[in-house]
């Protein structure tokens, strides 16, 4: 039938639906033909039975295409099929295959509530604006492998059945899946999602496939139950990721995934292996309350910032080995800790609190911490002494030294005059601390090496050597005429006076001060005696020598201790 244009608008010829339907079956290009000459024209085949298979390969359709309620009981065709505009599927049955291969959509394209038969191809199409496919179902495949979504993609309350392809799909907008149910595969290998991505609440019923994914946005997993294998390795989220209360009946798998922002796994399920081995954590990794019954591994993880492993449960293996901790985590009330395995993990103390301690930071690289960082590293520190991990539980040792000093720094916060006294106490405490914390550390890594104490001995030495040698040469008036090989007997008194105690050494020392300062006597009977006489700044400078050469003699020990325990 004709219909007449409203002033202002391009004249159309709308048909109606019979006339359509032989339209149709004249092929492609009177179809083409017809709509371009026809601009603005509408076609409804709304409710119309399709009884045999229907092409529509390589049709164009004008804006505001309407299939509502359509069934198609064959296959329907709509490969390479371009749509100007808004297209509505929505309600619409396909009995058989449903192809839209490469197919474009300029504007929305609806398909709420429509049912597939034996497979759905999308694969290749493009969504330019909206896409619905809230509570669609697929009784067969869904193919949208290499696909690409305009302004927003929903899938919420979708059923898949058999299996489902987004490989390499890129959605440009929000995606939401939420309570979508996936019966067999669900592949996403190489998606990108622009923004938000959720899955809250959705059910995996075969292997879910994110691995690669890229995630722009917050990516919403909470609830989402996974009844078989889950993987996510090597996926990116740019944003925060979300799985809170899900639960993973399979394998978990993350290696090598990056979090950008908050990743939040509190309360999740993990039924079987989880891995995080080499995965990045940008911002806070929660995990409290969650629930381990496999094997976990988070071997070579980076956390940046905060993490919490509060009250979690742990029925296998817990392996943090090589894990970067550049925050102390928590795990305040968590049961069964002697499955967690910490060793060669390393941890630091986070970010300095407020401007008092970046300043602390800037000028000792200690920082200023509260209580509650102190409590942490007891806890872990316990753990380690009772799972044997004795590397950590020395570094954690110090690290908790580190942490008490920067509580004292964390006191200064408050003004002198609400407790001077008080404040001095903090002053001293924090000062004299961190000078010590920082030999301690330069002389020989806290403990660790056992070439740093050499080292600084070695320089000691010659330190002294020329100290003596300084030394001597404003003495040197009072005993030059009997003197003898001063630089030799220097070097040897240097040497001798490391180990004052040795009875070994006693003749070489005693030898070199009688050479060094010869003191001429003669007795009664007229017998002449030449006895050294050390001076009393050689003595008091020998007795710094001795004193330091203890020190570095016990730290030798304290690091080969260290070694030989480790191994």
């Amino acid at each position: 039938m004709t219909n007449e244009a409203k002033e202002g608008d391009s004249p159309s010829h709308d048909l109606d639906q019979a006339a359509l339907l032989l339209l149709v079956k004249e092929g492609k290009e009177a179809w083409n033909k017809w709509v371009e000459s026809n601009e603005g024209a509408r076609v409804d085949f709304s409710n119309v039975s399709f009884d045999s298979n229907t092409d529509f390969g390589g049709f164009e359709f004008p804006s505001n295409t309407r299939f509502v309620g359509a069934e198609f009981e064959g296959g329907a065709w709509f490969n390479n099929a371009k749509f100007e505009g808004d297209v509505c599927f929505t309600s619409a049955k396909f009995e058989g295959d449903a192809g839209f291969r490469g197919a474009k959509f300029g504007g929305d394209a609806e398909f709420d509530g429509a049912k597939f038969g034996d497979a759905a191809w999308f694969d290749g199409a493009k969504f330019g604006g909206g896409t619905g496919f809230y509570g669609a179902k697929f009784r067969g495949d869904a193919r949208f492998e290499g696909a690409k979504f305009g302004d927003g993609a929903r899938f919420d309350y979708v059923e898949f059945g058999s299996s489902s392809g987004f490989e390499g799909a890129k959605f440009g907008g929000d995606a939401g899946f939420e309570e979508a149910k996936f019966g067999g595969y669900a592949r996403f290998e190489g998606a990108k999602f622009g923004g938000y991505a959720g899955f809250g609440g959705a059910q995996f019923g075969g292997y879910a496939r994110f691995e690669g994914v890229k995630f722009g946005g917050y990516a919403r997993f909470e609830g989402a139950k996974f009844r078989g294998d889950a993987g996510f390795k090597e996926a990116k989220f740019g944003g925060d990721a979300g799985f809170e209360g899900a639960q993973f009946e399979g394998i978990a798998r993350f290696e090598r995934a990056k979090f950008g922002g908050h990743a939040g796994f509190d309360g999740a399920k993990f039924g079987g292996h989880a891995g995080f081995d080499g995965a990045q954590f940008g911002g806070h990794a929660g995990f409290d309350e969650a629930q381990f019954e496999g094997a976990t591994v988070f071997r070579s993880a980076i956390f940046s910032t905060s993490v919490g492993f509060d009250s979690i449960n742990l029925s296998s293996k817990f392996d943090l080995t090589y894990s970067i901790f550049r925050s102390v985590p928590s795990f305040q009330s968590s049961k069964n800790t002697e499955f967690i395995v910490l060793s060669n993990s390393s941890f630091s103390l986070g970010q300095p609190l407020g401007i008092v301690g970046r300043i602390v930071y800037f000028l000792t690289g200690l920082r200023a911490m509260d209580e509650d960082t102190v409590s942490k590293i007891r806890y872990l520190r316990g753990v380690a002494s009772k799972t044997h991990a004795i590397d950590v539980e020395r570094d954690l040792n110090i690290l908790e030294r580190k942490a008490q000093i920067g509580v004292e720094w964390a006191g200064l916060k408050q003004w002198p005059w609400r407790g001077f006294k008080q404040w001095c106490s903090h002053l001293l405490t924090a000062i004299s601390g961190s000078m010590l914390m920082m030999l301690y550390g330069a002389t020989s890594r806290y403990g660790r090496s056992i070439v740093l104490p050499f080292f600084w001995l070695a320089v000691s030495t010659i330190a002294y050597d020329r100290l003596y040698g300084w030394l001597y040469e404003k003495v040197r008036f009072i005993y030059s005429e009997n003197a003898e090989n001063i630089s030799s007997s220097l070097l040897d008194f240097t040497i001798t006076s490391m180990v004052p105690f040795g009875s070994n050494v006693r003749p070489t020392y005693q030898a070199a001060v009688d050479n060094l300062f010869p003191i001429v006597q003669t007795l009664p009977n007229g017998q002449i005696l030449l006895e050294g006489r050390v001076p009393a700044i050689f003595q008091l400078v020998s007795l710094t020598q001795g004193v330091l050469t203890l020190v570095f003699v016990f730290l030798i020990g304290l690091a080969l201790r260290n070694f030989f325990r480790m191994k």
